[in-house]
């Protein structure tokens, strides 16, 4: 049962991504100091010149300055006192996959980890790790070095291996003594995670009619009370339009409302408006969602808003951010299913040139978008 509890934490659990460090660097924006930055092109560049001379393996001593150019603490003079293993393969199932061994125990994590998933896998090897070494050792500093790695393998999908024989260990820092990595074109078979980490570069800033701005990002788990303090703000009558039904005394059930913050970002997507209230807390204003047909060709979209901010524009600014996110996909069709008397939806779809079709026997209305 507490593991069973342990596996429905992990799910809510979707890693941030980080801005990335490449691409901050290929734009002229400075790190920390100019050193650090080019310490990144050339690291880029390793990876780049292996790559297209199709020579996969890349030594040693290439390996921990790119490593220590991504932030990894490394010295090749330190003694590996600490026998712990680190290595990247790639499962056909899971994608590439990162196996840490200590003691004889083995742990695998799969990328993209934030503390919370990499704690867990840590916990699995420390008690033999423990006993090994016969003393008290901190589980904290593994963890921090297994996320640092599983950022590296988001960042930089060429990298389809990669071993750490032993780590160094000197007041509760961690060092890389020696490692080795291979680099291939990022294929996506290859090169794919097992969870598609958050897709900061979706989030956008915008300004509606009457000047304000807003924040529209893809939705967290952590969302969660925003979405249901909006929903309190959306009357009866709007939140029947977006759910076609009516639940009693309840905004919406907890597990709808779980389902509809809990979404695999490389299938479907969710974008939410926020903006800060007048007590200067975030806020959530609308969200619109757009779910993936098997074959990706078609997405089917829905949207929802408060009802005290109808015509400021944020509609239109929601659906235009969907149709673009679908478009970017390679869909063709954007399709919705609307209420006949949904006048306002009615009307917005057909000025963003939706068709409709409808059926006088039926309550419901399809519109569809070419894309």
């Amino acid at each position: 049962l507490v593991r069973y509890r342990d596996g429905q934490g992990a799910l809510m659990q979707i890693p941030t991504a980080r801005p990335s460090r490449r691409d901050q660097a290929e734009q002229g924006l400075l790190l920390q100091d100019e050193t650090e930055t080019r310490a990144i092109l050339k690291a880029y560049g390793t990876v780049a010149r292996h790559v297209m001379m199709d020579e996969p393996e890349i030594g040693g001593e290439d390996s921990l300055a790119l490593l220590s150019a991504y932030g990894f603490k490394t010295d090749a003079a330190a003694v590996a006192n600490l026998p712990v293993s680190l290595s990247v393969c790639h499962d056909p199932v899971f994608g590439r996959t990162i196996v840490v061994e200590a003691a004889g125990r083995r742990a695998v994590a799969l990328p993209p980890l934030n503390t919370a998933l990499a704690q867990p896998v840590i916990d699995e090897i420390l008690p033999a790790l423990r006993a090994a070494l016969n003393r008290e050792l901190d589980g904290g500093p593994l963890a921090a070095l297994l996320v640092q790695l599983a950022d590296l393998l988001v960042e930089l999908p060429e990298i389809t291996g990669l071993s750490i024989p032993a780590l160094s260990l000197r007041q509760d820092e961690v060092s890389l003594p020696a490692a080795s990595l291979r680099v291939e074109e990022a294929a996506p078979h290859i090169s794919r995670l097992s969870i598609a980490p958050y897709p900061r570069h979706l989030e956008e800033r915008l300004t509606l009619r009457d000047g304000s701005g807003v924040l529209v990002r893809p939705i967290r788990p952590e969302d969660e009370p925003h979405y249901r303090d909006m929903l309190e703000k959306v009357s009866p009558g709007d939140r029947f339009l977006r759910f076609c039904t009516r639940f009693g005394d309840e905004v919406v059930p907890p597990e709808l409302l779980a389902k509809l913050i809990q979404i695999d970002y490389s299938r479907d997507m969710s974008f939410i408006a926020m903006a800060e209230g007048e007590d200067g807390k975030p806020q959530a204003l609308g969200v619109v969602d757009a779910m993936g047909m098997s074959d990706r060709t078609e997405m089917e979209y829905s949207i929802i808003l408060r009802s005290d901010l109808k015509g400021a524009g944020l509609g239109k600014a929601l659906m235009e951010k969907i149709i673009g996110y679908a478009r970017s996909q390679g869909a063709t069709r954007l399709v919705g299913m609307v209420l006949r008397n949904n006048q306002g939806m009615r009307g917005l779809c057909t000025r963003l040139g939706f068709s409709v079709k409808s059926d006088p026997d039926d309550d419901m209305v399809t519109v569809t978008l070419a894309l």
